[in-house]
């Protein structure tokens, strides 16, 4: 009977529920009902794979993603630690990739690996040592890592190297995947899996009327290659990240824009997101499908371009693709401005099915104003004047196509009366993201209060989270919200459906001082470069000198992530002295701050093996351009455990 009870809970309401009461965590205890909330809630889950595979319980899934989420939208991390120094970095499907000097390292974070892949650049694209050449991460995916490269002179031409990033034996193919020369342009882009690539170079200037971008297709297994060139009219966004994404899933190519806009005099003011999709296991750029899907309506106010952000994800719970956009916008006409966060799912079947849907009420409301028209005897309005003259809200509600449903978009403070919310100016707020998954949003800011334990800082970086919790998942299944900001007869108001999770800083102002120490190694932080996923953010302090290291650092909210032998943050007033510790120094922490100074390599699950079978028998093994070595955080430690 309970479970017959229990496997109708979502995640968070069955983990509190065990917490509870420890006599129902006993009763629970068999897997059976952890089993199939897991595989009901969150099936796509890292953990929930680890568990078809044997290597945890379905039990344990549940509770790491619990305590992982929880962590998360409470802002409460459980470790920070610097990984490395180099001049730039990438980092998705939990592997960091960052450029020092000329070697690019491969370490995988999610896994707590103790060791790196080091790949020597200049060797293996052979590259004239003396030469001055500047070298850009451009994408990783799929064990594939893509670098751009050119000499440091103004007419150098750019080039393309793209790399495997695993094991391989001298036997097999080799390591370098393409290596060629792509059109210089003012922004370019790469995306990639492990068989197609696809590079984009926006050919747009100030004084050209035919902005677009150009993309090339290369087969990474066979080798081929073609052109292709979007539309102006519909794909002329030039702002990657703020109103224009690309992104490879699954084998299919996507370029969404969110600048496709109707004429607001017409019969639908309103702007949709336009979409793209190619289908790239032909070995080509053809047969691409279009589509749109609704956006806004004009008339919910002016929009704040400044703040815009603009992303596609994969719900980690199903692996579905997710559009995120943030917006502070001036609604309804106000003038203060709000930021909400909206998320829109791309599902071409509820696409097509919306733009049916959206056809047949054009005719009906083509149909109202007819019969509207004839009863108020008008023979002199014709129907597309007519039509262009009444608005939405003259129509009944049921024949509206444009509900945003209380699931998809969440607003940055819900009680617009809380004066206790502290807010930062866009000079102040280095990096924006939100994540679908954990229904939380994750900001850097740079504090301007003053340390009284570290006065030499003028401000200090910390990371601002605000999140919201669902009352109750059964609610939110066909509730809607009406889009439009003067209407009063909403279904279902936002604040009914979730709870305020509150937004939180972190680290406090009483933190201990090596703490905000290696939180602020940079001396001067004009800019940061950052990138966050569900478990964890990665930022560093770029130089405007393109060979100067800066330390690269992660925040850690994974219980699981747990890197060999960092310390515990023990409260200010230890035996160590918080002020004569260099965090920037290259020789890492003295050895009187209790850090362990063993740089031995050990492998670990998910890590990379000390092998070096990949080497090409023509080389000398000490000559190598690629080889493994203990992380630069076993060499250089300082981090804690929080």
């Amino acid at each position: 009977m309970l479970h017959c009870v229990t496997r109708y809970l979502d995640l968070e309401d069955f983990c509190n529920l065990v917490q509870a009461r420890a006599a129902l965590g006993i009763a629970l205890g068999s897997g059976r009902t952890s089993k199939e909330i897991a595989t009901r809630c969150i099936p796509q889950s890292r953990e929930v794979r680890l568990a078809r595979k044997g290597s945890i319980s379905y039990r344990e899934a549940l509770f790491r993603t619990f305590y992982r989420r929880k962590a998360y939208r409470t802002a409460q991390p459980c470790s920070v630690l610097v990984l490395g120094k180099g001049s730039d970095f990438l980092y998705r499907d939990g592997v960091l990739a960052y450029l020092n000097k000329g070697t690019v390292h491969i370490l995988d974070v999610h896994g707590s690996s103790d060791t790196e892949l080091v790949l020597d650049l200049r060797r293996v694209l052979g590259l004239v040592s003396e030469g001055q050449y500047i070298f850009r991460l451009m994408h990783y995916q799929d064990n594939v890592l893509s670098v751009l490269w050119k000499l440091q002179t103004n007419d150098s031409p750019d080039h393309l190297a793209v790399f495997k990033t695993t094991l391989i034996a001298a036997s097999e193919d080799r390591r370098l995947l393409l290596h060629t020369q792509i059109p210089a342009g003012q922004k370019q882009f790469v995306r990639h899996d492990s068989k197609h690539l696809i590079s984009g170079t926006y050919t747009g200037t100030e004084d050209s009327e035919d902005d677009t971008w150009k993309l090339s297709y290369y087969n990474l297994v066979r080798g081929r290659t073609s052109r292709q060139r979007f539309p102006p009219e519909s794909f002329s966004s030039a702002d990657i990240g703020s109103n224009i994404v690309f992104e490879i899933f699954d084998e299919y190519f996507y370029a969404i824009t969110s600048q496709i806009t109707v004429d607001a005099e017409s019969a639908d003011p309103s702007s949709y997101y336009g979409g793209c999709r190619y289908c790239l296991s032909g070995g080509s750029l053809q047969n691409a499908e279009y589509w749109r899907i609704w956006r806004r309506q004009q008339r919910e106010g002016p929009i704040h371009d400044l703040w815009t952000d603009f992303s596609m994800q994969q719900d980690e719970n199903s692996r579905d693709l997710v559009l995120n956009e943030s917006r502070r916008e001036w609604q309804d006409g106000f003038s203060k401005q709000k930021r909400t966060f909206y998320t829109e799912p791309v599902n071409l079947t509820t696409i097509c099915e919306f733009d049916r849907a959206y056809k047949e009420h054009l005719e009906l409301k083509k149909a109202a104003v007819i019969l509207q028209s004839a009863e108020e005897d008008e023979e002199d309005c014709t129907v597309e004047s007519s039509l262009a003259a009444v608005p939405d809200l003259m129509i009944p509600e049921l024949l509206s196509p444009h509900k945003r449903s209380a699931q998809h978009y969440q607003p940055e403070v819900y009680d617009p009366y809380q004066t206790e919310i502290r807010e930062f100016s866009l000079a102040n707020t280095k990096y924006r993201n939100y994540n679908f998954s954990t229904s939380a949003f994750l900001e850097i800011v740079m504090n301007r209060q003053r340390l009284d334990h570290c006065p030499d800082f003028s401000g200090y970086i910390c990371i601002r989270i605000g999140s919201r919790i669902s009352k109750s998942s059964e609610l939110l299944n066909g509730s809607m919200h009406d889009t439009s900001p003067t209407t009063e007869n909403a279904l279902v108001q936002p604040d009914h459906m979730y709870c305020d999770g509150g937004i939180r800083l972190w680290p406090p102002v009483d933190a201990p001082a090596k703490l905000h120490k290696l939180l602020n190694c940079s001396p001067i932080v004009s800019k940061l470069h950052a990138i966050s996923d569900e478990r964890s953010v990665i930022f560093m302090a770029p130089s405007s000198d393109l060979e100067r290291n800066a330390p690269i650092i992660l925040i850690n909210f994974d219980p699981k992530i747990r890197f060999q032998g960092l310390p515990r943050l023990e409260p200010e007033g230890d035996a160590v002295d918080a002020n004569s510790i260099e965090y920037c120094s290259n020789e890492g922490a003295p050895a009187q701050s209790g850090y362990d100074t063993n740089t031995s390599s050990h492998s670990r699950a998910g890590g990379y093996e000390t092998d070096t079978s990949f080497v090409d028998k023509e080389s000398d093994t000490s000559q190598a351009w690629a080889r493994f070595q203990s992380a630069e955080w076993l060499e250089n430690r300082y981090g804690f455990e929080l």
